[in-house]
């Protein structure tokens, strides 16, 4: 197998930042909803005494993603080729996409704010033919 030239790992710190701020919000409106349907359960004598659950919901549906993301940008690397680029996650089997320069159409950037402060973003890779699938490269340092 020919050496890669380059090795690109996601930037951990730009992606928990963007999850958190993105799953905070989600987390209050699930955790919001949880609460009405408990209020109104509780008018109806369903149940009682149990708002400790909002905790729990609130926990959950916050950390659940953030730890998905960690666990995936650990362990995904972008391998840079003389004649391709390879997208790497290994986790517990091994998944490999690449991208040969030739087929590639446009490439893309996503710079948000939180990128911004934290010199990462998204860099999509569109390719010319449909068997070729198109290429994120997620939370790339600049």
């Amino acid at each position: 197998m020919e050496e890669h030239q380059v090795t690109v790992r996601p930037q951990l710190a730009n992606a928990i930042g963007s999850i958190v701020a993105k799953n905070f919000v989600r987390s209050l409106l699930v955790t919001i909803g949880a609460s009405v349907l408990l209020w109104i359960l509780s008018l109806l004598n369903v149940i009682s005494g149990l708002w400790w659950w909002l905790i729990g919901v609130f926990v959950v549906s916050m950390l659940f993603p953030i730890i998905w993301t960690v666990i995936v940008l650990k362990n995904t690397s972008y391998h840079f080729f003389k004649d391709h680029i390879m997208k790497e996650f290994e986790f517990i089997t091994i998944r490999k996409t690449s991208v040969m320069y030739s087929q590639i159409v446009t490439v893309n950037t996503k710079v948000s704010l939180w990128d911004r402060m934290c010199n990462a973003g998204d860099i999509i890779v569109h390719t010319a033919e449909d068997n070729a699938p198109d290429l994120k490269l997620s939370f790339v340092p600049e």
